[in-house]
């Protein structure tokens, strides 16, 4: 399913979310290019989480979903231009949720503006899979982290600036 640049915001990310859950064939997703934090391309909007906590939630469960993207979202409150305010809680509540999903293999986070450690983890991937802000990649083994991000790591995560990516990004399951 394609809902590239279809302004999906938060409230209809979590009717999809609600959708996806009840769905038993769904493979791919793409939200490219939508603002699902309310904040759009232009920085502007009030950052909001909401959506992407209930499609983290829908995640979790789904047993078909195996590829996602979610690039050019905004997902961390900033555009490409790192204008706006960086707030990494939707990315926390998604690494969480990867680390309870059996199915999914490729996870597409690129041009959301994830610097910093971000860079590492873009440079780590095998060619081919984003460029230098990309935080896009696939499916390690079976050694996957079965905790769960706490309320402290998404307070942290508002207050800090930057996420630790690789951090993130191992709890979710994923090779770097």
């Amino acid at each position: 399913l394609d809902l590239s640049e279809s302004t999906v915001e938060p409230l209809g990310l979590k009717a999809l979310a609600y959708g996806l859950r009840a769905s038993s064939s769904l493979r791919y997703l793409s939200l490219r290019a939508n603002p699902i934090c309310n904040v759009n391309s232009y920085a502007r909007g009030q950052y909001k989480v909401e959506g992407v906590k209930a499609l983290a939630e829908a995640v979790k469960t789904h047993n078909t979903l195996e590829h996602l993207n979610l690039g050019m979202t905004q997902l961390c409150g900033q555009n490409a231009l790192s204008q706006g305010l960086y707030n990494a809680t939707g990315l926390l509540y998604l690494a969480d949720a990867l680390k309870f999903s059996s199915c999914l293999k490729q996870l597409d986070l690129s041009d959301n503006n994830i610097l910093g450690e971000g860079e590492l983890v873009a440079k780590s991937l095998p060619t081919g899979t984003g460029g230098p802000n990309s935080t896009h990649s696939n499916r390690g083994g079976s050694d996957a982290n079965h905790g769960h991000v706490t309320d402290a790591a998404h307070e942290q995560a508002r207050g800090r600036g930057r996420p630790i990516v690789q951090e993130i990004m191992r709890q979710g399951g994923y090779r770097l």
